[in-house]
């Protein structure tokens, strides 16, 4: 029985090598790519294969499962097989995988995050996407990658938001102000692009930072005004 057991102990902590070894090596042929020079989803193919075969040994590895689901999303995004999430299989497939990760691992913000960003592909945004930004926000409100991609998603579809979804957008722009990894100038050119900076100036908390994104807007729309108005 004592032999049994070793081997089975053996067996398992084998399989886990495997998983991590060819984890580690999916991640290692990500981390050499320029994801920006991109061209076609095949350039992700053989990462996807090497995460199959660490899933082959362990299934329950939220890493690699959140892992291979971000390469599918980053694939449709390179040739999209359907503008909708109801019309991509890409697109299911991540949330599939994404949702599997969640049984492994709940409460994990970045895969909150990036269920959000894939239910915000639908031509009406439905209850799932509002359970998964709400949760985005709860769980990962202060983490710099997350506010940013939230505040893009809220940007990107602002007129389908209910008022609290407008307003937890509101949050993830506010932090997202205040990160240090995010410039004044890239705040001011995402916000110009999406006619959001006056509202933003004139909604959110004075802070220096905010004050370096309204800078250059019409006096009353710049936040100092009401400093000294006060």
């Amino acid at each position: 029985m004592f032999v049994i057991t070793l081997l089975l102990i053996s067996l398992s902590a084998a399989k886990y090598a495997l998983a991590d070894f060819h984890y580690q090596r999916a991640k290692a042929t990500y981390d050499h790519l320029d994801i920006a020079k991109l061209k076609y989803a095949r350039e992700l193919d053989q990462i996807v294969d090497t995460l199959d075969q660490s899933l082959r040994f362990r299934r329950n590895s939220a890493d690699a499962l959140d892992f291979k689901a971000n390469l599918l999303y980053q694939s449709w995004w390179l040739s999209p097989d359907g503008q909708y999430l109801q019309d991509s299989q890409l697109l299911q497939k991540a949330l599939l995988l994404h949702e599997e990760a969640q049984t492994h691992r709940k409460g994990w913000a970045f895969s909150a995050a990036r269920m959000a960003l894939i239910y915000s592909h639908q031509a009406e945004l439905d209850a799932n996407f509002h359970r998964w930004f709400i949760e985005s926000h709860r769980l990962g409100l202060y983490e710099t990658t997350i506010a940013r991609s939230l505040m893009v998603v809220g940007l990107q579809n602002w007129q389908k938001l209910s008022e609290s979804q407008q307003s937890l957008t509101m949050d993830f722009i506010r932090v997202s102000i205040e990160q240090k990894a995010n410039s004044a100038q890239s705040m001011i050119i995402l916000l110009d692009n999406y006619g959001k900076r006056e509202v933003v100036c004139r909604t959110l908390p004075i802070t220096p930072r905010k004050l370096g994104v309204c800078d250059g807007l019409d006096d009353d729309a710049r936040p100092d005004r009401f400093n000294s108005s006060s």
